[in-house]
Parts: C-alpha cells; sequence; structure tokens
C-alpha cells in the first residue's frame, strides 16, 4: 500500500522540463544566426578574414548585443565565413531543438506511464478490494493452517461452518474440527519440504463444536508464509447437498431399475448400430436370458426372433436417420416357441447433451391377447350394467355434495324402492338417522379434499325405522377424464350376519389353538440359523431331555439329535432358505442322542415374512416309528392281497370269456332255430307221391304225362320243388357257413383269454374296414331278424397294426348292445351307424351309434364300471372288457348321448404305431 501511495503523490509533483527550455534556447539562437546571416549578405561572396577579428572584437553591433563579450573572445578560424557561421550556428540550434523536442517526448511519456501506473495501482486496489470482499463473502470454506498444526486464518463461512469467532482461531485443534485422516494428510504436506504445489484434493468431514458435520472436498496446498514458514491453504466446499443428491440419485437409480424390472412393458436400448445396450427385466425373458445384463453387446439377429431381426433394424435405423420417433405401431414377433405374438411398439431416438442422436430407446407390449379379446372390448359397458344389476353388493355413485348419482339394483331392493330414481338427487341424511348419516357424509367429504380412499371400513348403519345393520364400505374418490375429483363412488357388503358370526368365529378360533396344542405331529418355525422359535407341544413331549419350552428356544438339532441326523436335517433347511424349494413328505430316520431311533414324515416350507422375505423355515413331522415297525406285517398282508388280487383277476376274465362266448352262442342258437324252422317247413309233403304215380303209369308214361290232368302238372311240380330246395340249399349253407364263422370266434375268445394269463395277445397289420365288416357279419343274422337299418359311412383309413380279436370283441359287444338299444325303442325307424374316420395322422376312429333309447347322463359315467347293467336280463361284463379291452390297445372307448330317447354313440380310438415299436 506505501509503494502505490508514493506512486501516487509522484505521479501528483511537476514534472523537470528540460526539453522546454533547450527548445528555446535553440529557437532564439537559430533565429540570430538568421539574423546576421541576413546583415551580412552583400559581401557574402568576400572573405572574412578581415572582418571576422572586428566582427569577433565586437564591431558596432557586437557591444550592443548582450553575449558581445563573449563572442569577442571566440577565435575564429581563416578563412571562415558568414555561412559557414550561419550554418553552425543553424546546426547547433538544430541540435537544441532536437533535444528539446526529445525532452517533450520523454515528458510525455513519463506522464502516460505515471497516469497508467497510477491507474494500474488503483486496478490493483479495487481487485484487492474484491479479492477480500470475495473471500469473505465467499460460501467455501478458506482457511489456513500453519505448521504447528493450528488454523491461522479462515473466512466467515468456515468460521460460521465450525462455530468460531476469528480471535479464538489459535484455541482450536486440528483434530476438533477436521477428520484425522484429514489432518495426517496436511501434517504430512507441512513436513514435505519437496511437495508439489499442485492442490491435493480429498473429500473429508468437518464437524463443529455443536456436533454438526458436514461432507466437505478439500484443496489443500502447501506454501509458505511471509515470514518463510509452511503452511498449508485450505480450501474447502460443502458437498453435503451433493452427497445427498448423490445417495437419492444412486436411490433414484436403484429405483427406476426396479421400476423398469417391475413394469409389464417390455423396455430396451441401443447404440447408434442396433446394438442393445440395456433392456428391463421382462425384456430379458422374452429373450430367454437369466438377467438383463446379458442383452448387452446383443444384436436382434441373436436373439430369438433373428428372423425378423433386419425388419427390427430398420425401424430403429429409420427412428434415428430422421429423428422422428414411432408410437404405438403394431407388429409382429417370433417367440422362442416358432409361436408368433402380436406387439405394439413405440420407438424414440436418443439424443445426447448436444442434441445429436446416439441410439433409440424401445417399448412394446404385448397385444396378442388384447387382439383377442377386442371383440370383448365391446361387451364392456354390458359388463358394467351386468354387474350393477347382479351383484349383491351395493354399488353408488355420489356428487361432490353427497348426493346419489347411480346405484345398483341391490341398493334399490335393500332399501324397497318402487321408483329405481327415487334416491337420485337425495343424500345419506334422507335414509339414515344422524348417527350414520353425519359420519358418512365428513368421510366423503374427507376424500374429495385429499383424494385418499376409504377401504374396508366396517360402518355401523342406523335406519329411520330402527333397524342397524353393519356393512363393509370402501369408498374411493370419483375423477373426470382430466383427473378432476367430482364426487366419491362406494361398494358396501352388508356383513351383518358376519357381525352376528363374531362370537361363533372366536370359539372357532379357540377350538383352532386347541387343536395346535393337541396334534398329535410336530410343528416347529427355526430362524435362518436353523434354531427352535417357535413349536406345538407335540414336539415337546416328544423330547423328553428337554424341561420346558423356553429351554429348546435357540437351540438346533445339533443340541437333540446325533451328528447322522442334524447334518442332513441342517443342510435341508438351508437348502430351503437358499432356493426356496420345499421338501415335501421325507422320511427322515431320528438319531437321539440318547440312543432311542425315531422314524418321522417330515414336510417343510420356506417361512417368508410380510415382505416376501424368506426368514427360516417351518415344519410339520409325523411320527411314523410305528408304521416302520409295521412294514413287515404290511409285507406279508401285500403278499396275501396279491395272490387274492390275482384269484380275482382271473374269476373276471372267465366272466369275460363266458359274456363274449354268451354273445356268439346266442347268435349261433338263433342259427340253429332258423335251421330247425325252416327244416321244420315240410313244403314237399307231396313230393313222395311223384314215385308211386309213376310206377302205377308204366308203359303209358307218355299218355299220363300228357292227357292226364295229373301227370301235366307233374313236370311244373318237380321244377318248382327243384327251386325250393335249391333256395333251402343256399339258405342252409349259408347259416352253417355263419354258425361256423361263430365258432371260430368262441374259439379265438378262448385263445385270447387264454393269452391273458401267458403272453400279450399278437398284433397284426388289419384294415380298419375289414375290422368293422367282421364285427358285422357276426351280428348280421341278429340285425336282419329284428329289421335294423344298417348304415356303413367308411372314411379311407391306411391299415393298422392292432390286436385284431381284442378290436373284433369290442365291436362285436357295441353292435350287438346298438341292436338291444334300437329294438327296445320300439321305433319302426332303427337304425345303427357303423363308422370309420381319422382323427389326426395318430388315430383310427370306430365309431357305432344308434337312434335308440339313449342313455340318462348320470348312468354316462358307471355304464363301464364291472357289473353295471340297466337290462334285467344283463350281467355288466360287456362294456367293462371293453373298456379294458381298449385300455390295453393304448386307446380309450368313451359314451355320448344326448338324453333318453335320443340314441348313443360309442367311438373306440386306436392310435396308429409301427410294426417297429411293436416288436
Amino acid at each position: 500500500m506505501d509503494l502505490k501511495q508514493t506512486a501516487r503523490d509522484e505521479a501528483r509533483e511537476p514534472v523537470v522540463q528540460p526539453g522546454r527550455f533547450w527548445w528555446i534556447a535553440g529557437s532564439l539562437t537559430a533565429a540570430a544566426g538568421f539574423l546576421l546571416a541576413l546583415a551580412h549578405t552583400p559581401v557574402m561572396g568576400s572573405r572574412a578574414m578581415a572582418s571576422a577579428p572586428s566582427l569577433m572584437a565586437g564591431g558596432p553591433t557586437g557591444g550592443d548585443q548582450p553575449g558581445g563579450r563573449t563572442m569577442a573572445q571566440v577565435s575564429i578560424p581563416a578563412g571562415w565565413t558568414v555561412q559557414q557561421s550561419a550554418a553552425v550556428i543553424s546546426f547547433l540550434s538544430a541540435i537544441a531543438a532536437g533535444m528539446g523536442v526529445w525532452g517533450l517526448w520523454l515528458r510525455r511519456q513519463v506522464a502516460l506511464r505515471t497516469r497508467a501506473l497510477q491507474e494500474r495501482l488503483e486496478r490493483e486496489a479495487a481487485l484487492e478490494r474484491s479479492f477480500r470482499e470475495l473471500i469473505e463473502q465467499a460460501h467455501d470454506f478458506i482457511f489456513t493452517v500453519d505448521g504447528s498444526g493450528r488454523f491461522r486464518s479462515g473466512n466467515p463461512s468456515f468460521q460460521r461452518a465450525v462455530g468460531v469467532e476469528s480471535a479464538t482461531w489459535t484455541d482450536i485443534a486440528l483434530e476438533d474440527v477436521l477428520s484425522p485422516p484429514c489432518c495426517e494428510t496436511i501434517r504430512r504436506l507441512l513436513e514435505d519440504e519437496t511437495a508439489s504445489d499442485a492442490p491435493l484434493r480429498i473429500e473429508t468431514r468437518l464437524r463443529g463444536p455443536s456436533g454438526r458435520e458436514l461432507q466437505v472436498e478439500l484443496s489443500l496446498r502447501r506454501t509458505q508464509a511471509v515470514d518463510g514458514s509452511p503452511v498449508v491453504q485450505c480450501i474447502g466446499r460443502d458437498i453435503t447437498a451433493r452427497k445427498q443428491m448423490e445417495e437419492e440419485l444412486f436411490r433414484s437409480r436403484q429405483m427406476l431399475r426396479m421400476i423398469l424390472d417391475a413394469a409389464p412393458n417390455r423396455i430396451f436400448w441401443k447404440d447408434r448400430n442396433s446394438v442393445y445396450l440395456g433392456c428391463n427385466r421382462a425384456f430379458a425373458e422374452d429373450c430367454g436370458l437369466p438377467d438383463p445384463d446379458a442383452i448387452v453387446g446383443k444384436t436382434d439377429y441373436d436373439l430369438p426372433w433373428h428372423t425378423d431381426a433386419e425388419r427390427y433394424r430398420a425401424d430403429d435405423q429409420e427412428v434415428m436417420s430422421t429423428g422422428q420417433a414411432k408410437i404405438n405401431y403394431e407388429e409382429p414377433q417370433t417367440r422362442p416357441d416358432g409361436s408368433i405374438a402380436w406387439l405394439r411398439t413405440s420407438k424414440v431416438p436418443i439424443r445426447d447433451a448436444r442434441g445429436e442422436i446416439i441410439g433409440v430407446l424401445g417399448t412394446y407390449e404385448d397385444i396378442t391377447a388384447v387382439r383377442q379379446a377386442q371383440e370383448a372390448l365391446a361387451h364392456a359397458s354390458n359388463l358394467f350394467q351386468t354387474m350393477m344389476e347382479h351383484c349383491p353388493d351395493m354399488i353408488y355413485f355420489k356428487d361432490r355434495q353427497s348426493r346419489f348419482v347411480h346405484y345398483s339394483r341391490a341398493f334399490v331392493e335393500r332399501y324397497g324402492l318402487t321408483d329405481p330414481n327415487a334416491l337420485i338427487g337425495k343424500t345419506d341424511f334422507d335414509i339414515f338417522t344422524e348417527e350414520h348419516a353425519r359420519p358418512a357424509y365428513e368421510d366423503e367429504q374427507e376424500i374429495m379434499r385429499t383424494g385418499r380412499p376409504i377401504v374396508g371400513k366396517l360402518e355401523k348403519e342406523t335406519h329411520a325405522d330402527g333397524r342397524v345393520t353393519w356393512a363393509l364400505t370402501t369408498k374411493v374418490p370419483w375423477r373426470n377424464a382430466q383427473g378432476e375429483i367430482i364426487g366419491t363412488f362406494g361398494i358396501s357388503k352388508d356383513i351383518t350376519e358376519l357381525k352376528q358370526a363374531e362370537d361363533q368365529l372366536r370359539y372357532e378360533r379357540e377350538l383352532f389353538q386347541t387343536l395346535l396344542d393337541n396334534i398329535p405331529d410336530a410343528i416347529y418355525f427355526k430362524d435362518r440359523q436353523s434354531r427352535f422359535v417357535r413349536f406345538s407341544r407335540a414336539l415337546l413331549d416328544k423330547l423328553p431331555q428337554v424341561g420346558q419350552a423356553q429351554d429348546l428356544v435357540g437351540k438346533t438339532d445339533f443340541d437333540i439329535f446325533t451328528e447322522e441326523h442334524a447334518r442332513p436335517a441342517f443342510e435341508d433347511e438351508q437348502r430351503i432358505i437358499a432356493t426356496g424349494e420345499p421338501v415335501i413328505g421325507k422320511v427322515e430316520k431320528e438319531t437321539h442322542k440318547d440312543g432311542r431311533v425315531t422314524w418321522c414324515l417330515t414336510t417343510k416350507m420356506p417361512w417368508r415374512n410380510a415382505r416376501g422375505e424368506i426368514i427360516g423355515t417351518f415344519g410339520i413331522s409325523k411320527d411314523i416309528t410305528e408304521l416302520k415297525k409295521a412294514e413287515a406285517e404290511l409285507e406279508q398282508v401285500h403278499r396275501r392281497l396279491v395272490d387274492a388280487s390275482r384269484l380275482a383277476g382271473m374269476a373276471e376274465v372267465a366272466s369275460d370269456v363266458l359274456h363274449n362266448v354268451g354273445n356268439v352262442l346266442n347268435s349261433i342258437n338263433v342259427s340253429c332255430s332258423m335251421l330247425l324252422d325252416r327244416v321244420r317247413q315240410n313244403r314237399f309233403a307231396n313230393l313222395a307221391r311223384v314215385p308211386q304215380l309213376l310206377r302205377e303209369h308204366i308203359g303209358h308214361l307218355d299218355h299220363f304225362l300228357t292227357e292226364d290232368p295229373r301227370g301235366k302238372h307233374l313236370p311244373g311240380y318237380l321244377e318248382a320243388v327243384s327251386q325250393a330246395l335249391t333256395e333251402q340249399q343256399e339258405f342252409l349253407l349259408a347259416e352253417l357257413g355263419q354258425v361256423r364263422d361263430h365258432v371260430e370266434h368262441i374259439k379265438q375268445i378262448v385263445a385270447m383269454q387264454q393269452n391273458y394269463a401267458r403272453l400279450a395277445g399278437i398284433e397284426e397289420q388289419i384294415d380298419p374296414t375289414q375290422l368293422m365288416e367282421d364285427a358285422l357279419r357276426i351280428n348280421a343274422a341278429a340285425l336282419t331278424r329284428h329289421t335294423v337299418n344298417l348304415v356303413r359311412e367308411f372314411e379311407p383309413a391306411p391299415p393298422i397294426l392292432v390286436d385284431r380279436h381284442k378290436v373284433l370283441q369290442i365291436l362285436v359287444n357295441l353292435i350287438r348292445n346298438a341292436k338291444y338299444a334300437v329294438s327296445d325303442s320300439g321305433r319302426p325307424d332303427k337304425r345303427i351307424i357303423a363308422r370309420i374316420r381319422r382323427e389326426g395322422e395318430a388315430w383310427l376312429v370306430l365309431e357305432i351309434e344308434d337312434n335308440g333309447v339313449g342313455i340318462p347322463a348320470e348312468n354316462l359315467t358307471k355304464i363301464f364300471t364291472h357289473g353295471f347293467t340297466t337290462r334285467p336280463n344283463g350281467h355288466g361284463f360287456g362294456l367293462h372288457s371293453s373298456a379294458l379291452a381298449a385300455k390295453a390297445l393304448g386307446g380309450t372307448l368313451t359314451a355320448h348321448s344326448d338324453g333318453p330317447g335320443r340314441g348313443a354313440r360309442f367311438t373306440l380310438r386306436i392310435p396308429y404305431k409301427s410294426s417297429t415299436a411293436t416288436s
């Protein structure tokens, strides 16, 4: 400051002016020389040697010159002329004038430099004041620490932060304000004479006497004080808010990740090359990836929809090249299983801070179900009205004055309103007493004021007629399309009966607690370290070495059982805690420390808290020690049961044999009866008289045959007899052929049933049409006898590898039952349809359909049961054995009927299989 003041004073003092003096002197000398030259102009051509002494001696004019005496003393060289003198004088005048000009310039420069210096000093003073004000007013903490580890100075912000005055700096130790690591760093800087001048940045905590702590970012720089001692200049910035913001940012990012992962929409983002940079969990699951991080670096060509990758890439490039977002456009996607899904996709460009596009952000939702549900959306209003009409709970809407606007039919019925619109515009005060109406009104006004709903509030409703009812009410704000609250709507469920049942419920809870206390199975809860927390009385009774319940709390299986049982149990529980997968019905051998061995059937599950976190395990162990002891006896009983079952199976097989043989024998009996009836019809009784007549007319047979009336008829009679015998022969042959087929079928049935006890039936490739025709042929006589119209509906079907006799047994039974059904119906148009068709490439379907008596719905589930029949003389073996045979073939036998009198349809489904697989 002294130097600056001195400079200012010097700038104000007069400046020495040598230039002005020399300029004036030079000007006067030049003028004198000029005048002298003019005076001697006439003799300028002569030599001045003679006149020069007189002139120098002070001639007539020299004595009058102020400097004449001096000039008279000057010795002028010989030959010197006046012109030469004038030239010298002019030269000297020019030098004097130049020196004057130089003096003027020098004075000007000094003045300019002085003014510049003064302005610089003023600027530096102003800068110093600004700097000092800046330090004084700075929000950053600025302080200095000397070599003794004490504060030397500090700005007001630092003083306020630590809560001290500037006069008390020396009383505060460094450790009282800064953290130990920061103090150690400052001391190292003070001790290190070779420390760099570059500032050292650290983060630390700063605390004041009040205990308040701040997060501070410090810049430390070692320097020297005026006296040369080392000091550390510290500039600190309060980053508490920044740290809090960083933590908040971290939480926000975590929350964003949680929101992204919880969002049902799939979200992803890519760079300019359509390479994935990230996605949410739902998108990763669509890609078949374990977590969202696995998507980084992949492209659409690496994902299940690689066939659509080029189209997706074109969309990305279009968005990034145009900078225009594509919003809510629909596109197909190939799923990992090959199916096609429909997506509603939006893509927007991602821009950096300079506004340049650096990638694309996309989101989509699977609208496959939405597409399928579009037709259902048209019924939304109808569904709402249906709910309002049929919901048993009371639903109502109110305006901002709590006046009814709309309500459900249950509301109308609850209050016995004859006019459904009678309550529109009214309030609860018009229905209930003040006791209920006032709180309800206040609740609704509070909902509209705050926007917070009331959920599941128990309300006592006092009616004007004295009745008291209870309702469980939920009320929420009613908003318009702009989100403004325009009223409330609520749902009230009548729980009067529930209130009346509270006592009963309390009693049942007591019963439940009693059950827990007395159940013979051991129930227990364990924490994450497999220590007992809660348990049932049965567990305590099972452990006689544990005296009281509190003695078991905190213990593990290792304190009760040996390592042999405790270790596997502990590992099971830790696995449940780690994976969340339960252990169901595990048989455990418990070896107690007292030598006892018990067995139990254990189920263990993860124990979760309200947030779904696994906090331990709980289990139920049923003591099966006695069951284990009884295993030997049970095995013996099992063997006896197996023997008995085998005998029972043989009896059932015998029943099936008798039934199937009986079906064929019925057909044989019918054929034999028809043969007997045909033979008994003696249409040829007169045939024996023909030989007699011929013998009587031997010798004149020509006359007898041509003239006798009896002889004339004899050739025609013999022709008719011959034709009748031919017909009868054909009929007998046909019937005997059917008898032979029936006997062959009986042999096959017996052989097939014999094979049940030995080997599986022989399978062969057979035409389905041939199978059906064989079954129809066996029943042909019975169908003809009962005048049943047989309809064949055969679709082309390839041969099938199957046990022919099992299929034939099923079809014969079905056709026979259909014949009985149409016969018992009494209708004249009795009809049976035999149908062959394919069901896909894997199944052959054989159906027998009739228009007979039908099957009641309650019997459809019982007709395949062994012994079930609806016929008076039936035995219930046929359909049962047929169902078993169909199952043995790997197929199914099902029945369908629309009800009594509407016929029935039996469907046999048999799978196609290769001969190689069968062999």
